[in-house]
């Protein structure tokens, strides 16, 4: 075993606590300019296809996202929602 072991463990140890940093220090960047932090869009939109972190109305599911708030929004609760959103066979996200 060589001597110089606990050394390289150690720099390997600053340098996983330095990435760490490094890639919290970004994550908080974009939460705090309101820019998108996520790879896919969530359901109701798509990526812009000209400006790299910003949405868009999806025109072909904004439909699902409006069913949904109207539901919320009569006081149904997330599972009677999801109940009627598979009895209606509405398709998810997935």
């Amino acid at each position: 075993m060589s001597d110089f072991v606990p050394f390289k463990i150690l720099f390997n140890e600053w340098f996983a606590k330095d990435k760490s940093r490094k890639v919290k220090n970004s994550l908080n960047a974009k939460f705090r300019a309101g820019e998108r932090t996520f790879s896919y869009a969530p359901i109701g939109y798509k990526r812009h296809p000209d400006i790299k972190n910003k949405l868009m109305v999806d025109e072909e599911t904004k439909w699902i996202v409006e069913k949904i708030f109207s539901l919320a929004l009569s006081g149904l609760g997330a599972n009677r929602i999801r109940k009627i959103l598979i009895a209606e066979k509405i398709p998810t996200p997935g």
